[in-house]
């Protein structure tokens, strides 16, 4: 009786995924970390080893900084947790203008979306006038030039 040979169909399959994590995570990451083993500037590159992190894990603000981080972390994912099982339960429950709040809340809820998207091309453009067109707008003047 003869083995059957593996079909290489499931390795096709994951092969563009394989692709898109490597290049959109493992690359990033090992480079990362091989910038954070060395000291540069735009021209040059040293490599210092682990000095980098002995600093970062002596710096006297990292305990307290990290404190407060996971504090904000669990009281606003409480809160929103909480704010949002009370508005689902409300929403479906059989209330006065159901239908109403429930059509003004996704509204807002797209509208919130919109504004994030907008509020990214702001900032987009406040990055590109402060780096790659450092005069010519008027928040890059010093005030003698005004």
């Amino acid at each position: 009786m003869a083995t059957r040979r593996p079909s290489p169909y499931p390795y096709w399959v994951v092969l563009p995924a394989a692709v898109v994590f490597v290049t959109l995570f493992l690359v990033p990451t090992v480079v990362s970390f091989w910038f954070s083993m060395t000291r540069w500037d735009l021209t040059e590159a040293h490599f210092i080893g682990w000095d980098n992190y002995r600093q970062f894990f002596k710096e006297p603000f990292l305990v307290p900084g990290l404190f407060n981080t996971l504090i904000h972390a669990f009281a606003t994912s409480a809160t929103k947790s909480v704010l949002g099982l009370l508005l689902a339960v409300l929403l479906t429950s059989g209330i006065l203008w159901q239908g109403f709040l429930r059509s003004v809340v996704h509204k807002q809820y797209q509208a919130g979306f919109y504004g994030l998207a907008m509020a990214g091309n702001v900032i987009l453009f406040a990055l590109i006038a402060v780096i790659i067109l450092p005069l010519t707008f008027w928040f890059n003047r010093r005030e003698v030039d005004l």
